[in-house]
């Protein structure tokens, strides 16, 4: 095997690239819809941390002496997606894969200098060679090409620009979401995920979105798992009571899947589709106060119900709380409070309770605090965080105990969150 000491150059353009990667990860902003998980950055994001941009054609792709790394040089035709003073001849590409001449690629160019002085000191004919340019080197370091299609080209030429109203954006966005392209569809409903409540529930948004497409796309198994939350999300804002039907129909199978028998033992490998919990909020949405029952009856008062259910189901209910808000959220705790009853899940919603100042459970805790086995200790330190957090005088009192029955669990709480005693001193 060759060693990469010998290719400086290739391995210092590797560690600058993954460099890159990473800032561009790091970028990424937070998606706004509650339940849908956006997948990557997106090709704007993409776009905006790179120096140029542009859509080309390969002239032609050459073996290096590196094996497995070609040369790709590009042909005069480009169309400049962000500009930069550099000629189509002067770009030189590596590619890990052998590249058809005449393919379409997608090119991000970075400016590895970033218009900053050479920080060594240049040899003699180095230095003469940048007199009259200020002393500035203009390096370049091109990713890799990605192939695309002429409907990814054409995805990427009418994308509108970061100064369109949002609600124009998601529109355009969500009609791309249906794309047979890959590139297209996923890079569509990242940003769809990314969207503002605010903008998901516009007006003009709403009004271009069409029910029946929106039921048809749950209904079809062709509509890739990880779309579906956002159309869930969709049928809660278009839909009506008459619609949670679809919920039994799409999610209630799943539901009788994590039912358990009482005596099984081995733990099942199930994997839950990653729309329930937005399936499970917009069925409360649509439902009220029976499906906030059927959903307390089926997963909260179930022990042995599988976890992931219960996961999605509090995910469910934490969104409607937090963000949704169609339901008021003493109604919303007063279903999380049934979980105190079982302590392998109660660790999950007792930081919810305190958020939503749901101060009522103090005794239920105080309980659940003395309850716990060597299994379940773990319980008793978001329990200390619920006390320290409560403004009530009882609150205050019980924390003296608890942190004079387990000092370990006391310390545990203070270290992850140092700043929040607000518990009411006893009178």
């Amino acid at each position: 095997m060759e060693s990469p000491s010998r290719y400086p150059l290739l391995q210092r353009r590797y560690v600058l690239l993954k460099c890159i990667v990473l800032f561009l990860a790091l970028i990424r902003p937070l998606h706004a819809c509650p339940l849908c998980e956006a997948l990557s950055s997106t090709l704007r994001d993409d776009l905006q941390a790179a120096s140029a941009a542009l859509i080309g054609k390969v002239l032609a792709c050459s073996p290096t002496e590196v094996p497995g790394v070609y040369l790709i040089r590009l042909s005069e035709e480009i169309t400049w997606l962000k500009r930069a003073d550099v000629s189509p001849r002067e770009i030189r590409l590596q590619s890990l894969t052998e590249i058809p001449r005449g393919t379409q690629i997608l090119v991000l160019g970075f400016d590895a200098n970033c218009e900053r002085e050479e920080a060594v000191q240049p040899s003699d004919s180095r230095r003469d060679s940048l007199q009259g340019r200020g002393g500035i080197v203009k390096e370049w370091i091109w990713v890799p090409p990605v192939v695309i299609t002429v409907q990814t080209a054409k995805y990427l030429l009418s994308m509108p620009s970061p100064d369109a109203p949002e609600e124009e954006r998601l529109l355009f966005f969500f009609e791309h979401l249906g794309s047979s392209e890959p590139l297209v569809s996923d890079d569509a409903y990242n940003e769809c995920a990314r969207a503002s409540l605010e903008t998901v529930q516009s007006r003009f948004f709403l009004e271009h979105v069409d029910l029946a497409e929106v039921i048809a796309k749950l209904r079809d198994i062709e509509t890739p798992d990880k779309y579906k939350s956002f159309y869930w999300m969709l049928l809660a804002e278009k839909g009506s009571v008459e619609h949670r039907s679809l919920f039994d129909e799409l999610a209630g199978p799943w539901l009788k899947v994590g039912q358990t028998d009482s005596d099984q033992t081995e733990t099942r490998l199930i994997e839950y589709p990653p729309w329930i919990p937005a399936a499970i909020a917009t069925f409360v949405r649509l439902g009220g106060e029976s499906a906030i029952q059927e959903v307390e009856a089926t997963v909260f008062k179930n022990p042995q119900v599988d976890m992931p259910l219960v996961f999605s189901a509090v995910s469910a209910f934490r969104a409607l709380g937090n963000e949704l808000k169609p339901v008021e959220r003493n109604r919303l705790a007063r279903s999380f409070e049934i979980l105190l009853e079982q302590p392998r899940v109660a660790d999950l919603i007792i930081a919810d309770l305190a958020r939503w100042e749901h101060w009522t459970v103090i005794s239920k805790l105080r309980k659940l605090f003395l309850d716990v086995d060597p299994e379940t200790t773990f319980v008793r330190t978001p329990i200390i965080t619920f006390m320290r957090s409560c403004p009530l005088p009882e609150a205050a009192e019980e924390l003296d105990r608890m942190r004079a029955e387990d000092p370990k669990a006391y310390r545990r709480s203070v270290t992850l969150l140092p700043t929040i005693d607000h518990a009411a001193a006893p009178k």
